[in-house]
């Protein structure tokens, strides 16, 4: 199988044998890596109320000791009957302004206000509401992102479009921000992966312009 794969980059116009056959075993990888994920996202929809109640039980455990868990009485949720009753009566819906004050502490330098992990930047949005926000990021959510959200879509690609993991460079538009940072440090800009990243030059064999690009 892999031999007539091979073959068939006599013919490519954009792949090296040498990107081509890490191209190959990338996209084999991630294959594996994203049946598994499927398999997780679709077992877990199965009973979704459950999941989200430990998802949500998972987080204040995490946090429980953070400013905004202390000031919130997390702990207490946890030994409630239903935690997602205590976790409503706490919190209504809430909008940007109930968080920024506490994002503005983070901004600041403050640790251990929101998240206890170390944020490692502070994600802007676009502002096409009208005001441009905050969001602290971890590398817990990044890891996160790509574990539950990246690899079932490439899954789906892959069962929609199979092709589409072929020996082939792919288009993937993106852009080099300019990084402003908060008075603590934090760089702000958008948390997507841009050529800056070390991930996304790893990367660049599937691509078709190469970084000078």
């Amino acid at each position: 199988m892999y031999a007539a794969r091979l073959c068939a980059l006599e013919k490519s116009e954009s792949h090296s044998f040498e990107t081509a056959v890490k191209q190959m075993l990338v996209w084999d990888v991630l294959k594996v890596l994203a049946w598994q994920a499927r398999r997780r996202h679709d077992k877990e929809c199965d009973d979704f109320a459950t999941v989200q109640r430990m998802v949500l039980a998972k987080q204040l455990e995490a946090n429980a000791s953070t400013a905004y868990g202390v000031a919130h009485g997390f702990s207490e949720m946890l030994q409630s009957d239903d935690v997602c009753v205590a976790f409503r009566k706490s919190h209504p819906i809430t909008t940007y302004g109930d968080w920024a004050p506490w994002v503005h502490r983070i901004a600041k330098g403050e640790s251990n206000v929101l998240l206890k992990e170390p944020e490692t930047m502070l994600a802007a949005t676009s502002g096409t509401s009208g005001q441009r926000a905050l969001l602290p990021y971890t590398q817990v959510m990044a890891s996160a992102f790509f574990k539950y959200g990246i690899l079932v879509v490439f899954d789906t690609l892959r069962r929609t479009l199979p092709e589409s993991f072929e020996l082939q460079k792919t288009c993937k538009l993106a852009f080099a921000p300019s990084w402003t940072y908060a008075e603590g440090g934090l760089r702000i800009g958008p948390n997507s992966s841009n050529p800056n990243d070390k991930a996304f030059r790893r990367l660049l064999l599937l691509y078709s312009t190469p970084s000078v690009g």
